[in-house]
């Protein structure tokens, strides 16, 4: 391999000492506020994915082998190691889909970050707003490697931007956490650039529930690799130089640093809390269906033709009758064909926690209608979401998807939804706990879920993050 440029070694340089250089004084109010919310939805889908069946092998393997009972793993009367706690935490996360994105980046910041943040403070005994300053920084270095690869590194080489990214952000995270310098940041991010998984989409289509730990393992080896530079281990000096000209195929470094400690994506409005637990361009098909259906009734069987155009990455969604849940929450015709012929149980569930099951894979209408069913991208909708510039009038980028239904009496029905018009990179503190709310109804009860929501709101003023890891532990 030749000699990376020097300008990409420059930037290692950049970004470590972007890392070492931040502190409660630095990261702006509205990212810790935002990071706050971050926090909070996380933990509601971690307790959420907890009694998920696909996750239980991991959590049997973890109480066998999870070393020094240090951190709290989710619901559960037992403690592991560090990094245990943040592979089981981050795979009851990922297992909802339910978790937040920063979409233009193609990652879920907090599925990775938050379980390795909190799993390593409980563990070290650090404050409520050292969690928040590292959470912030770990936020903002993994946006901006999502925006290096864009949509290529999973459309092009089938790869889970995540994760395979996810271990530089937790790696990112905890080196601000434990107040390292910069060489031992670099070092840190050195190790994760020769460790880390590069995770593969196939998972999701071959309805693999491996998929599910894929942003654990990513966590898993944030922690190992600075727990190994404190230790005084060292890693390649030029992480970015080395790492991108070994795994992404196209890449644009530009980014990385782009006003960096200047302008923060994180609280750029650009992380869209997720309202219901489907993948990629399903996500706004779902919102522009459940606007539509909740102001009128479409008979399903005087359905012709449904046209649903999205961005590019619609192909995400191109699965046909799903075998498995796992697949069916990426399948926009099968979605979009479930949620037609049941509205009425749609309507009713707005953040779609109770209405996907294994009947509807079999269910043979569903089947029929979904072949009905054509995906096409839209070049406006993909220049919006993927290239669009920031402005001062809201959301720099839209998130869209237009349904069109045609009926046998030749009435054509269209709906269309920008998930970012929506609200949803944007979401109040009261809109947050809603959901965190809805999502842990069942596990937590109501009393217990306002003590967490009351712990978040709070954490900058927590010496230690040991009672908000308390609350999550047994149920």
């Amino acid at each position: 391999m030749s000699t990376p440029p020097a300008s990409e070694s420059g930037l290692t340089e950049l970004t470590s000492a972007f890392i070492a250089g931040q502190d409660a004084s630095s990261v702006p109010d509205h990212v810790i506020e935002r990071v706050k919310h971050s926090i909070l939805d996380a933990l509601g889908c971690g307790v959420y994915g907890r009694p998920n069946e696909a996750v239980q092998p991991y959590l049997e393997y973890t109480r066998a082998n999870g070393g020094t009972p240090v951190s709290t793993v989710f619901g559960s009367e037992f403690k592991v190691d560090a990094p245990s706690a943040a592979l089981m935490n981050s795979t009851f996360i990922h297992t909802t889909e339910l978790a937040e994105g920063f979409t233009r980046a193609l990652v879920h910041p907090s599925t990775v970050i938050v379980p390795a943040v909190m799993a390593v403070a409980e563990r070290d005994g650090r404050s409520g707003m050292d969690v928040l300053v590292a959470t912030s920084v770990g936020y903002e270095l993994l946006i901006r490697l999502g925006m290096t690869v864009g949509a290529s590194l999973v459309l092009e080489q089938g790869l889970h931007p995540p994760a395979t990214l996810g271990g530089f952000a937790a790696a990112a995270t905890l080196s601000s956490l434990a107040g390292f310098d910069e060489a031992q940041t670099r070092n840190a991010l050195g190790i994760v650039a020769c460790n880390i998984p590069t995770a593969l989409m196939a998972a999701g289509y071959d309805h693999a529930t491996v998929k599910d730990m894929f942003q654990g393992q990513a966590a898993h080896i944030g922690i190992t690799a600075t727990d190994l530079a404190r230790n005084g281990v060292t890693g390649i000096h030029d992480w970015i130089g080395s790492w991108y000209r070994s795994v992404p195929r196209k890449f644009d470094l530009a980014p990385i640093p782009d006003r960096l400690g200047e302008y923060w994506h994180t609280g750029s409005g650009g992380i869209r809390i997720k309202t219901r637990p489907v993948m990629a361009m399903a996500q706004p098909t779902m919102g522009s269906l459940y606007d539509l259906l909740e102001q009128r009734e479409i008979d399903p069987n005087q359905i012709t033709d449904i046209l649903v155009q999205s961005s590019k990455r619609i192909e995400l969604g191109r699965i046909y009758h799903p075998a498995e849940i796992v697949s069916a929450r990426a399948s926009i015709p099968f979605l979009v064909a479930s949620v037609l012929h049941n509205r009425d149980r749609f309507i009713a569930d707005p953040y779609f926690l109770r209405f996907l099951d294994e009947d509807m894979l079999v269910d043979k209408e569903i089947g029929a209608l979904q072949d009905l069913v054509r995906l096409e991208t839209d070049d406006e909708f993909d220049f919006n979401l993927e290239r669009a510039t920031p402005n001062a009038e809201g959301p720099y980028m839209k998130f869209e998807a237009r349904v069109t239904i045609t009926l046998a009496s030749g009435e054509t029905i269209v709906t269309y939804k920008d998930m970012f018009a929506a609200g949803t990179g944007n979401m109040t503190r009261e809109q947050v706990a809603h959901k965190f709310t809805a999502v842990t109804e069942e596990s937590l009860g109501a009393e217990k879920a306002a003590q967490v929501i009351d712990a978040v709101w709070n954490l900058d003023k927590a010496p230690d993050v040991g009672r908000l890891a308390a609350l999550l532990s047994e149920w």
